[in-house]
């Protein structure tokens, strides 16, 4: 339940809804298979092992990844090739939508895990440095778009 004074819209509604449906698609797949072929599942919701901070599996960021770069991809082939601004740009902005969820998950279990440890962040950073890595290259391309659109957009619209 949401606290009387808390806003409707933050940064973390928005990061929880672009982050957690690629995982609700997944666990409906499992459910899917589970009916056509049952056997017995066990997952674990936390993790019970204590042993200093836990690493990021790299899975965890790839949807976002698999989402940010071909949108960024197909925003630089249309700024090159075609005349097609509103596509353009609403692929710019699911692509650095995704690119910002793909860096935001890696930052925060990283900050997370150097508060829970009481290490400084780039000390804690070894733990997501994988998932770190695919941010940024998620960023790259977006960010390439991104500059590149302001010229394309005024030549295409004859501003």
């Amino acid at each position: 339940m949401r606290p009387r004074n808390a806003p409707l819209i933050s940064w973390e509604t928005w990061l929880f809804a672009l982050a957690r449906w690629p995982f609700v698609i997944w666990g409906l797949l499992g459910a899917v298979r589970q009916k056509l072929r049952p056997r017995p599942v066990t997952f674990k919701v936390t993790p019970k092992k204590t042993g200093g901070p836990r690493p990021l599996p790299v899975i965890l960021t790839t949807p976002f990844a698999a989402i940010s770069l071909p949108l960024a991809a197909v925003a630089l082939y249309g700024e090159l090739n075609s005349p097609a601004v509103g596509y353009v740009f609403l692929c710019i902005a699911a692509a650095a939508a995704y690119a910002a969820v793909a860096l935001a998950v890696p930052v925060l279990h990283v900050r997370e895990a150097a508060r829970a440890s009481g290490t400084a962040f780039p000390e804690a950073a070894a733990t997501a440095r994988l998932p770190l890595a695919l941010g940024l290259v998620c960023a790259i391309p977006v960010i390439t778009s991104i500059v590149f659109y302001p010229a394309y957009a005024a030549a295409v619209l004859g501003w």
